[in-house]
């Protein structure tokens, strides 16, 4: 005998169950941000999809709810140099992704590779940068049926990986000579008989040869009790108070200016004892500066400043004259050449 009413919840049920299978995950856009200091990097994270794991060191894990989504960041150091051992690593990682899943795409390049694949109802991405003598590797696994959602979100999880001054932990070895002889050119050049601050404003062709064309560079200042940070977009935070008449001078020296492979100690606030002259050396470090977005909130926040992310270490050259610290420019190797990023003209009021 014909039972509509069972017939009926069975419809119903079907119904309910395809609804279920085929219902999109609801995601507004909302972002956190990660921050690992001992890595040094910070990564954007759908904060509605995917939550953090404690204690996943060295690989930090994010993972969904009901465990179909994961993001995982993983650092590890470069053993060898060279393309081939990027060549090497992509094949160990492709073999170990083809153990669940299709490999469909695979692209190395100088600095790192990416993979691609899918398995019946999952996909996944895989980044990895060589960068400061580690890998930084980004994997990203979602559920194939919500392609387009989740390839928006992984785009955007790419795109705010950067890495943080406390990512400066690289060994690279200089020769003390040619960083002297590089301070000296720069200051030759752009500073000694020249107003810096006046070249910077008025984008001098003096410091063309300084200045990468992509990054460009940024000058901390405080002009309150906080350190800011700013662009040439913001006229480098010049105002009424700068200084673009002074030029200094190398004559004081007695015509030998002395260099020293090191960076002076004190300077800022009290009067260094060591001597006058130019001091550089590669650093671990940049300033810090305030994140002006903070000031709405009431809640003042470090800036998380972007780096490149193909430089290879960073040269501080300071100038202390009469026992103080006059100016302060922190250079970047990028493919084996040095580029003036940021320049610190903060005191110690801030």
């Amino acid at each position: 005998m014909f039972n509509l009413k069972k017939s009926s919840f069975i419809f119903f049920t079907l119904i309910f169950i395809i609804s279920c299978s085929n219902k999109q995950i609801e995601f507004t856009g909302k972002y956190l941000t990660y921050t690992n200091t001992q890595e040094g990097y910070d990564i954007d994270y759908p904060s509605e999809i995917l939550k953090p794991v404690e204690g996943s060191h060295p690989q930090q894990v994010f993972i969904s709810d009901d465990g179909t989504v994961n993001l995982s960041v993983s650092v590890l150091n470069i053993e060898e140099s060279g393309p081939e051992f990027i060549f090497k690593t992509a094949e160990i990682l492709e073999k170990k992704e083809a153990e669940n899943f299709t490999v469909s795409d695979k692209n190395i390049g100088r600095d790192g590779f990416i993979l691609k694949g899918y398995s019946k109802n999952k996909m996944f991405f895989c980044q990895t940068l060589a960068i400061n003598e580690k890998f930084y590797t980004i994997r990203f696994e979602y559920n194939k049926k919500d392609y387009d959602t989740y390839w928006d979100i992984l785009t955007h999880i790419i795109d705010s990986f950067e890495l943080t001054s406390a990512s400066l932990t690289h060994t690279n070895t200089y020769d003390e000579g040619k960083l002297i002889s590089f301070a000296f050119s720069f200051l030759s050049n752009v500073y000694w008989e020249n107003n810096f601050n006046l070249l910077l404003k008025n984008s001098s062709p003096k410091l063309a040869d300084f200045i990468h064309p992509e990054y460009g560079v940024r000058r901390f200042y405080n002009p309150g009790p906080q350190v800011l940070l700013f662009s040439a977009e913001e006229n480098f935070g010049f105002d009424e108070s700068t200084d673009f008449s002074t030029t200094p001078s190398a004559n004081k020296f007695g015509g030998s200016i002395p260099f020293y492979d090191k960076m002076p100690g004190g300077g800022l606030c009290e009067k260094s004892n060591d001597k006058d002259g130019v001091y550089c050396a590669v650093v671990k470090e940049l300033p810090k500066a305030v994140d002006p977005k903070s000031f709405q909130n009431g809640e003042i926040k470090e800036l998380k400043i972007s780096l490149p992310k193909n430089y290879k270490a960073v040269l501080k050259i300071a100038v202390l004259d009469e026992g103080f610290i006059k100016n302060t420019f922190y250079f970047f190797d990028i493919e084996d050449k040095w580029f003036l990023l940021f320049v610190d003209d903060s005191d110690c009021s801030a």
